[in-house]
């Protein structure tokens, strides 16, 4: 998930899972008729795990820079609720509890690496979840 404009881990989600045009060199083969055409691709959630591991893309890339973003993301410890984010009606409510984080460290961006930090942390780069048993 792009981190880099978000402020909540529900933007960060509402922007993974947008309609995303594909065109020019990004253009879907279609198998049937053998040709390159213009799509549009859509992420969607349609059945959740027990345990979700969410990865931020933290580092941005460009011809000349390369860093780190460092985006502060609002992220709840307890009761993430995914209900809004889904495809499909689930027989259990979608509800997770965070229960590890990782975050990476250093510069540069090459010669890093993950460490666990505390659990107030927000400048994480992977967390993970687990859902709620009611």
């Amino acid at each position: 998930i792009n981190a880099e404009y978000m402020g909540d881990i529900h933007d960060c989600i509402k922007e993974f899972s947008k309609e995303e045009k594909l065109e020019k060199d990004e253009q879907w083969f279609c198998p049937k008729c053998k040709e390159f055409t213009d799509s549009i691709k859509k992420l969607t959630i349609w059945k959740v795990p027990n345990i979700l591991v969410i990865h931020f893309k933290r580092f941005k890339f460009t011809k000349s820079r390369r860093g780190k973003i460092r985006t502060f993301i609002n992220f709840p410890i307890f009761d993430l609720d995914f209900s809004d984010h889904l495809g499909s009606q689930q027989k259990v409510k979608p509800e997770y509890d965070l229960f590890a984080i990782s975050n990476h460290e250093g510069t540069p961006v090459s010669y890093t690496h993950l460490t666990l930090p505390t659990i107030y942390s927000v400048q994480i780069s992977v967390v993970a979840v687990s859902l709620k048993k009611k």
